[in-house]
């Protein structure tokens, strides 16, 4: 009776450890969807309190402050599809991973904007 108790207790404890999780796996996309809804409202509250630097006396403030009022408008018209994007590359629901995604994309929209193409004469060296 013992040799069949103990491995039968064995084989349970193994198949507990290594069982799918699927109870505590990901939360469903509905929740996911509010918590970065939410996320993304408390950014772009944010970041418009911080573009009230922009009235300041100081060129430095004022230009992060600049910044910041893009980042603002950026978030405000493409919540949405900011959103989906993380719905569908798996951005952790933690408010600095969300954070960390927002900044990636809206440096990577700057870049492709201010960057000078082949097609774009330059400027720089007339006097």
């Amino acid at each position: 009776m013992k040799r069949i108790i103990l491995p039968a207790l064995l084989f349970l404890l193994f198949l507990l450890v290594h069982a799918p999780q699927s109870y505590g796996g990901d939360p469903a996309p509905a929740k996911r969807f509010e918590t970065y809804s939410n996320c993304l409202e408390r950014l772009l509250s944010r970041y418009n309190a911080k573009a009230d630097l922009r009235n300041s006396s100081l060129d430095n403030l004022k230009q992060a402050g600049a910044l910041y009022w893009l980042k603002a408008r950026f978030v405000e018209n493409l919540k949405e599809e900011l959103i989906r994007e993380m719905l569908a590359q798996n951005v952790g629901e933690k408010e600095y991973q969300v954070v960390h995604y927002v900044n990636h994309r809206f440096f990577g929209m700057l870049r492709t904007a201010t960057a000078k193409g082949p097609g774009i004469p330059n400027y720089d060296n007339i006097p």
